[in-house]
Parts: structure tokens; C-alpha cells; sequence
């Protein structure tokens, strides 16, 4: 499946600038995130929903939705679900975070 077109993304451009800002994240492509040259982050979009594919330790968690236009609250708890899953990345805990549920939480 291919990737979300940058213009699917643009009611996103803070939450994006967010993870621009944090260690070891670059931005090769637009919407298209590495942590320390591995794949991190990216977009989908397909029949009206749009989701994020980002990973917790070396594999990919499970899809997270961010509808299209959504509001602040719904921006708000995306960003705080990706910030969890890079930090397991980060702080290179990728033992117990290839699973969710196997030493980190999910947020709600």
C-alpha cells in the first residue's frame, strides 16, 4: 500500500513539527519519518480513513487512526501514542517493545 500524499497531511503540520523537533528523528521525505536511518513513521490514506504505521522497537505496532480534519483532541492523543512509541525506540528498549503490551503502555 502506498503512502499518504503530503497534502493528506497538512491539517497535521504541528503534530508534525512536533516530531521534527525531537533527537535522532529526520524527515527524507515529506510525512515520511526515520529514527537514526531506520523507518519510523508514516501516513496512509485509503477509501476516506487515514492511519499512521509507526514503529515500537524494531517492529511496526499496530496502525494508529488520525482522521482526516480531526480536531485537537484527536491530534493531541495521536501524538502522545507516537511520543511513547519513540521513546521505546530511542532509548533503544527493543527487547520488550517488539509487542504491544510487553513493557509499555498504550495510551488512551
Amino acid at each position: 500500500m502506498g503512502h499518504a500524499r503530503y497534502e493528506d497531511l497538512r491539517d497535521l503540520e504541528k503534530v508534525l513539527a512536533a516530531v521534527r523537533t525531537w533527537p535522532g528523528i529526520s524527515e527524507p521525505t515529506k510525512g515520511i519519518f526515520y529514527l537514526r536511518r531506520k523507518p519510523f513513521l508514516h501516513f496512509h490514506v485509503k477509501d476516506g480513513a487515514r492511519w499512521a504505521d509507526a514503529k515500537i522497537g524494531e517492529s511496526w505496532g499496530s496502525e494508529i487512526p488520525i482522521p482526516l480534519n480531526c480536531g485537537q483532541r484527536a491530534k493531541a492523543k495521536f501524538l502522545r501514542e507516537v511520543r511513547i512509541r519513540y521513546g521505546a525506540c530511542a532509548d533503544g528498549r527493543t527487547k520488550e517493545c517488539e509487542q504491544p503490551g510487553r513493557g509499555w503502555r498504550r495510551s488512551r
